[in-house]
């Protein structure tokens, strides 16, 4: 696991080929941190193709509301993610954000999961079908 990017926010890491991890520290996470990630997937798009993402959080992690509003705005231009696999283990965490994957209506193949490895399993099954 090569480490790409880090900060008082995330920690972005490239698992294998074009697998890469997300993790959210326990840190409202701001815009500009939320856009240097998508700039680092599509960065690794132009190597590696369509790009696969599994995101984990830290218990107390949140996200700004203009952040929210961005992602939110912004989501179904990302035509470069392949998919997106949520690990949300705390339950008003869960919650909220079937809230939001559901709300966002993201084109984006997206799912929640409890386990990182089954969450890493349904990405490479993902990315095998494109």
């Amino acid at each position: 696991m090569e480490i790409l990017s880090e900060t008082d926010y995330y920690i972005l890491m490239h698992l294998e080929t074009h697998f890469f991890k997300v993790h959210y520290k326990s840190k409202e996470l701001q815009l500009q941190d939320y856009l240097q990630i998508i700039d680092i997937a599509k960065r690794q798009h132009e190597i590696y193709g369509k790009v696969y993402l599994l995101y984990t959080q830290e218990r107390n992690f949140s996200i700004e509301k203009e952040t929210w509003a961005y992602i939110k705005k912004n989501a179904n231009k990302y035509d470069f993610i392949g998919a997106n696999a949520l690990v949300v283990n705390d339950l008003a965490q869960r919650l909220m954000t079937k809230l939001y994957v559901f709300f966002t209506k993201d084109k984006t193949p997206t799912k929640i999961f409890s386990d990182p490895a089954k969450a890493l399993e349904w990405l490479k099954e993902m990315g095998r079908r494109h």
